[in-house]
């Protein structure tokens, strides 16, 4: 860090060894760039490293288990520094006879059971942002090719590694008998015109079953609509990504760090807070992966809708991930 000092505390731990009070990490990121980093004690940053690391091997020791859905990371009742500490959520299907005998602490870390809900069909509705938009934000009706009237909800703008910009949303926008998204349209639209006169955004350049997201290049098409730096009714830039650090990092103090989220069908809503991280989802058959649950109402065509928070200089970081409707930027 330049231009300044900070001085940190350190505590003794077994055996003498001295380690600092605080740990620095990084919470926000424009591409590869570091934006915003914080201090959080150190105490609570090894308890989070050690506790990633019981959630992989309950993970591979379960993957066998038809009962076993999900081994995701919580946040437990008791603190550490005045953070909760990071737990272990494990979804439990109890139709399914192979159910783990499960001890309520694993190595040090905290372990709850919760009863899996199946996901529901997701069929759309556009109740907010409905019509065509030229250039078009995030926040806003989008549909692919695949159905007639099935909208969704445009996550954020985002560049790719050659600095073309373009549009994010979800992939189960599309059907699961769809192999291959590459070079797929995506549209963008009134919810009144029919599917052949909707409007291309772009095509499908970086795409996942997995993550459940698509890009849409709109440098690579023939369109006439363009894409806008912002969402939609924010009237703010979208500067940057909240990285996987900061999403714990807001998770642990998540009282005071408030998620906001807008989708076509519920609109904006606001003081949400981060319940879970590292959750499974099953799209097309059993794919999704590392996904975050948010406390913040949705219904189907939210969609690939935005998750975000406005911070400093009126940055706008989307993360549209929660239970069933998710995309990753």
């Amino acid at each position: 860090m330049s231009g300044g000092i900070t001085a940190m505390t350190t505590r003794r731990v077994q055996g003498g060894t001295l380690y600092p009070s605080t740990q620095r990490i990084t919470t926000i990121k424009y591409g590869d760039r570091a934006v915003k980093q914080k201090e959080v004690p150190t105490q609570w940053w090894r308890q989070l490293v050690h506790t990633r690391n019981v959630r992989k091997t309950l993970e591979e020791n379960y993957r066998n288990r038809n009962a076993v859905k999900d081994v995701c990371i919580g946040s437990a009742a008791s603190e550490i520094e005045g953070r909760k500490r990071p737990s272990l959520v494990v979804a439990i299907d109890s139709s399914e006879p192979d159910i783990p005998n499960l001890s309520d602490s694993v190595e040090g870390v905290p372990v709850t059971t919760q009863e899996w809900i199946p996901p529901e069909p997701d069929t759309g509705a556009c109740n907010n942002n409905c019509n065509e938009y030229d250039p078009a934000p995030g926040g806003v009706r989008v549909e692919a090719t695949d159905f007639e009237d099935f909208p969704g909800t445009s996550c954020c703008p985002a560049r790719d590694s050659d600095n073309n910009p373009g549009l994010i949303t979800c992939a189960h926008l599309w059907s699961c008998s769809s192999s291959n998204l590459l070079n797929r349209e995506l549209l963008q639209g009134s919810s009144s015109d029919t599917w052949e006169e909707l409007n291309s955004v772009g095509e499908i350049r970086k795409w996942s079953r997995g993550d459940d997201f698509v890009f849409a290049d709109s440098t690579t098409t023939a369109s006439d609509i363009n894409i806008r730096d912002d969402i939609n009714f924010s009237g703010r830039e979208v500067r940057g990504y909240v990285t996987e650090n900061g999403l714990e990092e807001m998770k642990s103090t998540s009282g005071s760090d408030n998620v906001k989220k807008f989708g076509i069908n519920t609109g904006l809503d606001t003081g949400g807070s981060i319940i879970k991280t590292k959750k499974s989802i099953e799209i097309c058959e059993g794919e999704g992966h590392d996904f975050v649950e948010i406390d913040l109402p949705t219904l189907n065509g939210d969609s690939g809708g935005p998750y975000f928070k406005t911070y400093f200089d009126g940055m706008c970081l989307p993360r549209g991930l929660d239970s069933r409707h998710s995309v990753s930027p």
